[in-house]
């Protein structure tokens, strides 16, 4: 049984980076953060993307803490550059010192020494360098097993979890060091499934999936207007939380069920599903 459970984990997402608000990168990072947020049973209540700059992104900042989230989840601006500065933005929100942890450090310089070899570059740790190796004073290091920058979670009144931009490595750092906490703290999980459903109009879509919705707790079903074709039909998301994936799965099969004869009476069918 997980401990220090309780009924609702929220988490807001804060993404940093010019590079996002200039529009020359999707911000993919935030969409799979709170797919997996979720089906660790965690509820993302919010995300913001800000650029590079300090006074935004600690107005953004303290915004969230001041709605007391469980947990901010902020990532990028880790890296060597000088427009990384999340770190030392979040130290100073907090008034706090930043701190080089040793031991990130010490990986560094193993990390550096690999890379000299193998590539030819300098393996000196320069201060541009050693950025990524600090820490905000009282945080508790993630280390980065595919990359560089290591993260941390700082104690606060929400826990501010710190993580880099790349793709990769914050995927890993999460599925290592933060989907256990979530999923420590509540007793809930999230599954989801998308449908596609034809039928000769689809007016009559919106109120039979409230009326399942009605009947099915913890579900949501989302409809998708813009994704219609003529063969395949209109892709329906069938979303649902519970206290276990086999109470999900079984939920999700129910209202599967539960559809397909709604759908049947009216001349309509399911034309497909999958995971």
């Amino acid at each position: 049984m997980a401990s220090n459970q309780s009924e609702e984990y929220s988490v807001e997402l804060v993404a940093t980076g010019n590079e996002l608000i200039y529009g020359r990168i999707v911000d993919t990072n935030s969409s799979w953060l709170a797919g997996r947020i979720w089906e660790e049973g965690g509820q993302v209540s919010r995300i913001t993307l800000v650029g590079d700059s300090k006074p935004l992104i600690s107005d953004v900042l303290l915004n969230s803490l001041n709605r007391h989230p469980k947990m901010l989840i902020v990532t990028g601006g880790l890296g060597p550059t000088f427009d990384d500065i999340t770190a030392e933005t979040v130290a100073e929100t907090l008034g706090r010192k930043l701190t080089v942890d040793y031991g990130a450090l010490e990986a560094l310089k193993r990390k550096f020494e690999v890379m000299a070899k193998e590539r030819g570059i300098n393996s000196e740790i320069t201060p541009q360098r050693r950025k990524m190796a600090c820490i905000v004073e009282g945080a508790t290091p993630i280390p980065n097993p595919v990359g560089l920058a290591v993260g941390m979670m700082i104690p606060a009144s929400s826990s501010i979890v710190v993580l880099p931009g790349v793709p990769k490595e914050m995927m890993k750092m999460f599925d290592e060091s933060i989907a256990p906490v979530i999923r420590d703290s509540t007793p809930f999980v999230t599954r989801a499934r998308s449908l596609r459903v034809w039928m000769r109009g689809y007016a009559g879509l919106s109120p039979m999936v409230e009326e399942i919705m009605k009947r099915h707790g913890g579900s949501f079903l989302k409809t998708y207007a813009g994704d219609i074709d003529g063969e395949r039909g209109m892709r329906v998301d069938v979303i649902v939380r519970g206290a276990s994936d086999n109470t999900c799965t079984d939920t999700i099969a129910a209202i599967t069920e539960d559809l397909d004869k709604k759908l049947a009476d009216i001349g309509g069918k399911l034309v497909r599903h999958q995971p």
